[in-house]
């Protein structure tokens, strides 16, 4: 098996750094994409690959616009280059827990071509020591890695080209006896609420600015729910399931999203973004 991470990542210097170092624990490679950047992530994955003898390969795009397919599959296209047999799909705010790195390969490597790995989601919430039990938010499932084949592909739906994390054409295997309380793939993008609220609040004006036939209130139906605090329960996260990058997450730094959203406000109107709830930054 030749497992490489396939990663895109903007303005993500906050966690990039300690994404590629945890995800070279599991994958013998990582492809990063990072795009129209303004920020220290170019550098951050050019250190971590210094520091790891070229095991990570860093490209750049610069079109403002965020193509998420036509990302995904450059990298896709990269690491099939390289002679990826299997490969690993993690975002630059995921970190796989420690503890169930060896059992994770053994399942990629298991993989037929065309199966693609789901795995336990835990949503650290509101810090990197806790995370939700309640509701959907215990039994969320993510797509981490499949067995290549030639007809596996990301490409634009009806010309929306935005969210669709596993390849198309992929065929889903979910570990159902693999539990959350065991670990899994850690989502720190809740950990800082104002990050959450920020990124959820720029997606939705980026959508309005994009597919504004949808309206507003398709768009914030979409959104709302991750923000939804309804029936809070939490857990600790274990501190074995973290490995020594944590200290390099910066949490608290400000998020890209907000200048952007001030820039869009400026170019479009307030008009434009009329109900969408952007939880209090239509007002900043």
């Amino acid at each position: 098996m030749r497992l490489i991470g396939l990663m895109i990542a903007r303005n993500a210097d906050w966690s990039l750094g300690a994404a590629i170092e945890c995800a070279l624990r599991w994958c013998d490679e990582v492809v990063v994409l990072i795009h129209c950047s303004h920020d220290n992530s170019v550098d951050a994955a050019l250190e971590v690959r210094a520091a790891t003898g070229g095991r990570v390969h860093v490209l750049v795009d610069d079109d403002p616009v965020w193509h998420e397919p036509v990302h995904r599959q450059k990298t896709l296209d990269y690491a099939r280059n390289l002679g990826a047999t299997h490969l690993g799909i993690v975002d630059s705010d995921e970190f796989l827990s420690l503890p169930v790195v060896e059992r994770t390969r053994k399942l990629i490597e298991s993989l037929e071509p065309g199966e693609c790995l789901q795995i336990p989601w835990v949503t650290c919430w509101r810090s990197l020591d806790q995370y939700r039990v309640d509701g959907r938010w215990g039994a969320m499932y993510c797509s981490m890695a499949f067995a290549d084949s030639p007809w596996l592909h990301w490409r634009s739906r009806d010309g929306y080209d935005h969210h669709h994390r596993h390849p198309f054409e992929s065929r889903p295997v979910r570990q159902r006896d693999w539990t959350v309380e065991a670990g899994g793939l850690m989502h720190i993008q809740h950990a800082s609420w104002r990050r959450l609220l920020a990124k959820q609040a720029w997606y939705k004006m980026m959508e309005m600015v994009r597919w504004p036939e949808q309206g507003a209130a398709v768009i914030n139906q979409r959104y709302d729910p991750t923000v939804d605090e309804t029936g809070l329960r939490l857990a600790d996260v274990p501190f074995t399931w973290w490995g020594w990058e944590r200290h390099m997450i910066d949490v608290d730094k400000k998020p890209w999203q907000e200048d952007d959203m001030m820039r869009m406000r400026q170019q479009w109107g307030a008009a434009r973004f009329e109900g969408l709830d952007l939880y209090g930054y239509e007002y900043s």
